[in-house]
């Protein structure tokens, strides 16, 4: 039997960032879902099966990043959703944070670094049904360079790149053997 996948809405309006994050996400194992503007965001977003996750460039035409988080928060399907925020202009970061983002990356923000920052974010909804013997801890290091990941009590230092290539697609099927998030 398949496990289910965890979901993650992409919305970039730059055809680059998106395929990369896009195949990046997809290569470890989500089931990516992309828009190209902050209109098809919104509709994606309230379409089912919902995302698990939502990542927002905030400079978009028309509808930007935070008109998009403004629909998701409004709408009770959606407003429980985590969300990163994406942008080049670093002034956004404490709007977006205030606002209710769960992160926000900079851009250009390596693909691995969003895997790991999607996983990241994800993981406490895994562990919070998962018995205390085998709870995961993922978290970054103080200097930001590597992240610390406690299984079952041993704790393992990654490199960014390690830890996704290795276990950020494998953590469902190989460690917790039953489904994720339904």
């Amino acid at each position: 039997m398949m496990q289910p996948r965890w979901r993650v809405l992409i919305a970039d309006d730059d055809a680059d960032s998106r395929d990369l994050y896009g195949f990046a996400l997809s290569h470890f194992g989500f089931d990516v879902t992309t828009a190209v503007d902050g209109h098809q965001a919104a509709l994606l977003a309230m379409r089912p099966p919902l995302p698990h996750l939502v990542v927002l460039d905030l400079r978009m035409p028309g509808l930007d990043g935070f008109q998009v988080f403004d629909v998701l928060r409004n709408n009770p399907e959606t407003a429980a959703v985590p969300v990163i925020g994406l942008s080049g202009d670093v002034r956004h970061k404490q709007e977006a944070l205030d606002r209710g983002f769960v992160k926000f990356c900079s851009k250009p923000c390596p693909p691995d670094q969003l895997v790991l920052e999607v996983v990241a974010t994800l993981l406490p909804a895994v562990t919070a049904t998962r018995p205390a013997d085998e709870v995961v801890r993922v978290q970054q290091s103080a200097d930001g360079r590597w992240w610390d990941v406690l299984w079952r009590g041993e704790m393992q230092s990654r490199w960014p790149s390690e830890f996704a290539a290795r276990d950020a697609a494998r953590v469902a099927a190989e460690r917790y053997r039953a489904p994720i998030i339904n």
